[in-house]
């Protein structure tokens, strides 16, 4: 969800920051909660041998390596324009501020003012690009070569399929946008059990695309084989679905669950009275709000949902993540004291401005003993503070889900990674137990080793993510298709 992810990573758009975890953007669902860096575009000029077309490398950062891959291209008048993706993050496109390169000495400079980073490279013999990045007072390697790269993502699902894969878009009916998806199911056309996808906090696409991986394409493939079908889809405002991300809430998107639902409702290749929802992160939660009390909900599975308000879990996420990558006590104890704060202020009911002016006070008054780089180095900024009062960040600091769940009389499925540091396992399945206790057909699951997106890890920090090789734990993936065919068979005619 905000999120380092990405993910809860808050659902005002994503900015990447320099080597820093950003409470304000946490993203319990997997967007990304660790801010990391935005890397330039190279920009060079002609030389011996040219530099027009793709490189890539990988930015080393303490605890961290990140993948990158810059596009040059010649403009005219001759001059060179380039972009830059950092696949961490699912970015693409992003421009270079100025470059210089000297055709003498072969070296590569350029500059990003608003990050206040550098970096410094040489064209070699043999072709590479070596050089330095620099930024926030660190210096760090980032050799270039030619090529795309490629991350290595064993579980992506390949074409063809051993079933039926469709693009399928249908009517929000409510709110009057389209939604639109990937459909899959088995190849007969009998009607089978269904699931709908529901992804964590910001804007995402029908994979859940973070980090290089493709999670939601993942276990659409393995439960489809297993002959369930598998409905999965595009954010409202994102991809091929139309509407507007922008001011939507957790509330508003379990709308768009039920709008999905409905849909599901009208294929004759589905069965009405098996379908059910599959939520990572705040999706468990819009999965928990579109199921209290609707019999059209015929079970749940809850990948790694919070159990308590949003704020409980930010603030437990929090200071997690920072423990993890080596925060010192002392700043720990400072966000735990202003954090809160904070929060009571977004939680208002006051105007944005109101808010962000008294936010500023409150700083300003609780760090008066830091200075201002200091402050910066804490992550207490104007942007942090339009961050936090965005209508959905304000209404999830507040969200409780426990209500919703003590409506769900449907088999639930919990599922939680031990080392999940964006919803704690411990704290949040016990609130999702207490919340289920007059449910008796409930199951929870904390999975051994795994992280947030559940992959097998070594320490369940979100800069992880885009390292590990695993998309989704294979044993979870089995151990969640067994519970849902258990739980949507047909039942056997008696026999006399």
């Amino acid at each position: 969800m905000v999120e380092a992810a990405p993910s809860m990573a808050g659902r005002a758009a994503t900015h990447p920051r320099c080597f820093r975890y950003d409470a304000a953007q946490g993203d319990i669902a997997v967007r990304v909660i660790v801010s990391c860096v935005l890397f330039a575009a190279l920009a060079v000029g002609q030389n011996k041998k040219t530099v027009v077309g793709t490189w890539n490398g990988t930015l080393t950062v303490p605890g961290q390596k990140i993948p990158v891959v810059i596009h040059l291209r010649r403009e005219k008048g001759g001059t060179l324009g380039a972009t830059m993706d950092s696949r961490l993050q699912g970015v693409k496109g992003i421009a270079v501020t100025s470059a210089a390169f000297d055709a003498d000495t072969r070296a590569l400079s350029l500059e990003l003012a608003p990050l206040r980073a550098s970096y410094r490279g040489v064209l070699q013999d043999d072709g590479t690009i070596a050089g330095t990045w620099k930024q926030g007072g660190g210096q760090f390697p980032l050799n270039l070569k030619r090529g795309q790269g490629k991350l290595a993502r064993p579980q992506q699902p390949r074409p063809p399929y051993p079933y039926k894969s469709e693009d399928v878009v249908f009517h929000h009916d409510d709110e009057g946008f389209l939604l639109a998806g990937t459909f899959t199911r088995p190849k007969d056309a009998a009607p089978h059990p269904a699931i709908i996808l529901l992804s964590g906090s910001g804007p995402q696409d029908r994979n859940s695309s973070i980090a290089g991986h493709r999670p939601f394409h993942v276990i659409a493939d393995a439960l489809t084989r297993r002959g369930i079908a598998v409905l999965r889809v595009d954010d409202r405002g994102v991809g091929k679905s139309t509407g507007l991300f922008a001011g939507a809430t957790t509330r508003d998107f379990a709308t768009d669950a039920r709008a999905a639902i409905h849909y599901l409702k009208t294929r004759a290749d589905v069965d009405p009275k098996r379908i059910g929802l599959l939520g990572h992160s705040e999706g468990s939660t819009v999965a928990g709000i579109a199921a209290a009390g609707n019999r059209d909900v015929a079970f749940l599975v809850l990948l790694g949902g919070p159990g308590l308000s949003g704020r409980d879990v930010i603030l437990k996420q929090r200071d997690l993540i920072a423990a993890k990558m080596g925060e010192t006590a002392e700043m720990r104890a400072i966000h735990q004291r202003v954090q809160p704060l904070l929060y009571d202020i977004a939680e208002s009911k006051m105007p944005v401005d109101d808010a962000m002016a008294k936010m500023s006070a409150v700083v300003a008054r609780e760090l008066a003993d830091q200075t201002e780089a200091q402050r910066r180095a804490l992550g207490y900024t104007d942007t942090m503070y339009a961050q936090i009062t965005t209508v959905w960040f304000r209404e999830f600091l507040r969200l409780d889900p426990r209500p919703y769940f003590q409506k769900v009389t449907c088999p639930v499925l919990v599922l939680n990674g031990e080392k999940d540091l964006q919803v704690d396992a411990t704290q949040n399945t016990t609130a999702l137990k207490a919340a289920l206790i007059k449910n008796a057909k409930v199951t929870i699951d904390r999975r051994p080793n795994l992280n947030h997106l559940f992959q097998t890890c070594t320490t369940g920090s979100p800069t992880e993510y885009s390292q590990i090789e695993e998309t989704f734990d294979p044993a979870t993936l089995k151990a969640m298709g067994d519970w849902i065919q258990a739980h949507t068979a047909q039942p056997q005619p008696e026999t006399k």
